[in-house]
């Protein structure tokens, strides 16, 4: 097994993408980066983000019932730019977050899949997701608290 030089997870490979850690989402130095867009450490903007959701998602959020708002959003980070530093920083950001709840099988809060509400995130190749189900207002302010404690961290550039 592949050792992660940055955190020493365990990295993922596959025929299909190149490794990475699942961990700490760092690549190991003789795994090319992909092709096209550079980063830069600046504060999120709106290209910085994008809602996964296919149902007409607003400000990273979907209606459902009762209040409540279906979250699927990457924040583009840019993990290849990201230092030891970087990684502390937003282990950091996590715990400081409104409704922290752990890193239990991935970094969470609120409650779980299982009790809503609840927001969980994971480290992916085009940057950060965070998914979840909550009410509207507990949304909007921690996803407002969110984007502002990335602000020293790398982001993608707009492509």
């Amino acid at each position: 097994m592949t050792r992660c030089p940055t955190c020493g997870g365990a990295l993922e490979e596959s025929s299909e993408s190149p490794s990475f850690c699942h961990l700490c989402g760092a690549r190991p130095p003789d795994v090319p980066l992909e092709t096209g867009g550079g980063w830069g450490r600046r504060p999120l903007a709106e290209q910085d983000v994008f809602d996964l959701s296919g149902r007409g998602a607003v400000d990273g959020r979907s209606s459902t019932h009762a209040g409540w708002v279906e979250v699927d959003r990457i924040h583009r980070l840019a993990w290849d730019g990201f230092t030891p530093a970087d990684w502390a920083s937003l282990a950091r950001i996590y715990a400081e977050l409104d409704g922290w709840a752990g890193d239990l099988d991935g970094p969470r809060w609120f409650g779980s899949p299982e009790r809503p509400p609840f927001l969980v995130a994971s480290v992916e190749p085009p940057g950060l997701q965070v998914s979840g189900r909550l009410d509207e207002a507990r949304w909007c302010a921690w996803d407002a608290a969110f984007r502002a404690s990335l602000r020293s961290l790398p982001v993608l550039d707009p492509e």
